[in-house]
């Protein structure tokens, strides 16, 4: 991104880049918006406008900034809303869609099982039986209760959702780590998605969350209905400033991922090697809206993040550049 279209970031960026006091976290952040290629000027003029020319005076206020004045109106519309979100604006994010996807794959999605409720009467306990029981597992309920109460809480759901860009993964990515974790699923797919909003403060007080599947062919029926969407690579302004984060680069030509239109997410298991680490596989699309079938399993996520995110950063960075063909990658906020 060129941070020089962003005085505000530009100048908090020189003012805290050699603080020792500077957290890895806010590190991270601020690393994440001065690498990603994929933002182009024209977004970014658009971002600049909305964030607004007063100085930032902490990373707190440029947080407020990103998601007040610039998600909320810009990228997480409501339905009523008219145009589309900044992220599915070909105009402004054109470069990262990826037009090539096999409509037949099945796309994994993680969503909260506190939100997915709020308002619908639902009871938790009942939400995972009713799952249970549409997985053919052990339910107190038959397949048609349970398809009502799913119904009833997707019915409700629908209604509180907008159009934010949905963060995603396939097939291919997850089901694996599903068969090789049968009991702790909910930790290795929060681990290998860099999922770490995700992190109970202690091992009692787990996440509850649900594992949604779908397909992308729902996910094009659903755009085309609303005229607009797609899928995309993520960017530092398609979510919320995530320190757990990492842009995803313009692969060189002829690279291993040039011809995939999927970002690499961090990988937030513990590892002390770089051989050990492997990236995680994200991707980002418009809009479905959920219906019981899409809902597959439902669990905690227990344990609390203890990673060194600073070396995981490290291994990710290493990976990518080899992965894209681009040794030039990277960030040294010295130079900004």
């Amino acid at each position: 991104m060129d941070v020089g279209l962003l005085p505000p970031l530009q100048a908090l960026i020189r003012l805290r880049r050699i603080d020792p006091a500077l957290v890895t976290q806010d590190r991270a952040v601020l690393e994440n918006f001065v690498m990603d290629e994929r933002v182009h000027d024209a977004r970014v003029v658009h971002f600049a406008a909305a964030a607004g020319t007063v100085p930032w005076t902490s990373i707190n206020e440029f947080f407020d900034r990103h998601s007040h004045r610039y998600l909320q109106p810009h990228v997480e519309l409501e339905k009523s809303d008219t145009g589309v979100p900044h992220t599915f604006d070909s105009s402004l994010n054109g470069g990262n869609f990826w037009p090539l996807i096999e409509e037949n794959l099945a796309l994994y999605r993680v969503e909260s099982v506190v939100f997915a409720l709020k308002g619908s009467g639902v009871e938790e306990v009942d939400l995972e039986q009713a799952i249970d029981a549409m997985a053919g597992r052990a339910s107190p309920y038959g397949k048609p209760e349970a398809s009502t109460i799913l119904a009833r809480a997707c019915d409700n759901w629908t209604v509180r959702r907008d159009q934010r860009p949905l963060f995603a993964t396939t097939a291919p990515e997850i089901e694996p780590l599903l068969t090789d974790h049968p009991v702790e699923w909910e930790n290795a797919v929060r681990d290998h998605l860099g999922l770490g909003h995700l992190n109970p403060r202690a091992a009692s007080e787990p996440v509850k969350v649900l594992l949604m599947r779908y397909t992308v062919k729902e996910v094009r029926a659903a755009s085309k209905a609303a005229g607009s969407g797609g899928f995309c690579i993520p960017t530092v302004l398609d979510g919320s400033i995530n320190p757990h984060f990492f842009p995803t680069p313009l692969p060189s030509a002829g690279a291993p991922s040039g011809p995939h239109g999927v970002g690499r997410a961090i990988n937030l298991r513990p590892v002390a090697t770089q051989s050990e680490y492997v990236m995680g596989l994200e991707l980002i699309h418009s809009y479905v809206e959920y219906r019981p079938e899409h809902l597959i399993r439902w669990g905690s996520v227990s344990r609390p993040l203890a990673v060194d995110l600073g070396q995981l950063r490290s291994f990710h960075l290493e990976w990518l550049r080899l992965d894209t063909e681009r040794d030039d990658f990277g960030c040294d906020l010295t130079h900004v």
